[in-house]
């Protein structure tokens, strides 16, 4: 549970950055700061939640 939560975490400091970050790199279309902060909320939890080891399975589990 720890990792998930640690996983989580990591993943909305990456959707927050992406949020931010959106905006300044596609200048001029909206809706860019929610799809940013969506892709780095995925990523970022994915990435952490993998390096620690962490499975598809394990995920599931957790909503049983």
């Amino acid at each position: 549970m720890t990792q998930f939560l640690l996983a989580i975490m990591v993943g909305i400091g990456t959707g927050l950055l992406g949020a931010v970050a959106g905006p300044a790199v596609v200048p001029g279309q909206p809706g860019m700061g929610g799809l940013f902060a969506g892709m780095g909320l995925v990523i970022g939890f994915i990435l952490v939640w993998r390096s620690l080891g962490g499975t598809r399975q394990d995920i599931r589990d957790l909503f049983r």
